[in-house]
């Protein structure tokens, strides 16, 4: 049997079935059966392997309702809006930089070198190889 001829069956099951509004027998029939199931997310009817396969709570196995595909794109989704960091407008970032008080013995004259400060807080400090 082909996919086509699959599908077929599976669509004439639900015309029948509507009518004895039997739709929980029906889809342990695709399942058991013909092996297809329906993603309730994306409305694709795709063959069991697509879908997980999990253990109930008394170890009764059962597949998700939503295709392997469509369960990785909620996953995306999640994780991205749960690791998502939004600033308020106008907010600066700012990093506070604890340095040691340097003692006034320690600082070097820079009138007797010739280095040229960048800005005009920096201290260069005389280092004690000892």
């Amino acid at each position: 049997m082909d996919f086509k001829s699959d599908f077929a069956v599976c669509r004439y099951i639900e015309m029948e079935v509507e009518k004895f509004n039997l739709f929980d027998a029906v889809r342990k029939f695709d399942i058991l059966v013909l092996g297809i199931k329906k993603c309730k997310n994306c409305g694709r009817v795709l063959p069991v392997e697509k879908f997980r396969r999990v253990n109930g709570q008394f170890h009764n196995p059962y597949y998700l309702g939503h295709c392997k595909e469509c369960e990785y794109k909620y996953q995306r989704g999640y994780l991205e809006e749960k690791n998502k960091i939004e600033f308020s407008d106008g907010l600066e970032i700012l990093i506070g930089r604890q340095n040691k008080e340097t003692k006034p013995e320690r600082i070097l004259d820079i009138s007797k070198i010739s280095i040229i400060p960048l800005g005009t807080d920096e201290i260069f400090a005389i280092v004690n190889d000892g």
